[in-house]
């Protein structure tokens, strides 16, 4: 599995339910034959880009603890 996550970042398989729309679908599978990644590997870079730009805007360091 392809991920941006740091060398000390431990990566762990969560099994999930995700509601979304016929379009979400398609748009992942679109996103899949142009970059060859899971739609699990997308979903979760997308996710880890969401919490390090909340994380960076409420002021907290990559691991979830303040300044």
């Amino acid at each position: 599995m392809h991920t941006r996550q740091d060398d000390d970042d431990e990566i762990v398989c969560v099994p999930v339910e995700l509601l979304l729309s016929r379009r979400d679908i398609n748009y992942l599978v679109r996103l899949h034959r142009l970059a060859g990644e899971t739609p699990g590997e997308m979903i979760s870079s997308m996710f880890r880009d969401i919490r390090i730009d909340d994380e960076r805007e409420h002021g907290e360091d990559r691991r979830g603890r303040p300044h």
